[in-house]
């Protein structure tokens, strides 16, 4: 599970630079953090916040680092798209409407392939950075 919020901090990775608003929700961390998953895992997003806030996670593809912002999505991106993480397909989790803090969430995404997978917020990204990273092993 990936857990999304405005409550969620921003940190400074060293490799990726600023991670902001999603985190590993086993972890119960409060601060952003690359998210680590191996080829055989299942992800899905969960919207934590306690507001009437939509979040989502939409694939950059291709991406070897962080689009500049500001950052044109593809309107199709607030519907839920695909069901694996690759870099050459768009994915997304459509709009996640948030539940009081009970959590609502995504589809559940496959992660056939070794690599590092960018994405971001698609109603926050270019205002808050709400961004992370998926760095799948084997």
């Amino acid at each position: 599970m990936i857990a999304t919020s405005l409550s969620i901090t921003a940190t400074a990775d060293p490799t990726y630079g600023t991670i902001n608003g999603f985190t590993d929700a086993a972890s119960g961390s409060q601060a952003g953090s690359v998210v680590g998953a191996r080829t055989s895992d299942i992800i899905q997003f969960v919207n934590v916040d306690p507001s009437p806030l939509n979040h989502s996670a939409v694939g950059f593809p291709n991406a070897t680092s962080f689009p500049s912002v500001p950052y044109a999505f593809q309107s199709a991106a607030q519907l839920p798209r695909a069901t694996a993480i690759s870099t050459s397909q768009s994915r997304s989790t459509g709009l996640i409407p948030s539940q009081g803090g009970s959590g609502c969430y995504s589809q559940q995404f496959t992660v056939p392939s070794i690599g590092t997978y960018y994405f971001g917020d698609y109603s926050h990204y270019n205002l808050t950075n709400m961004r992370d990273v998926i760095v799948v092993t084997p």
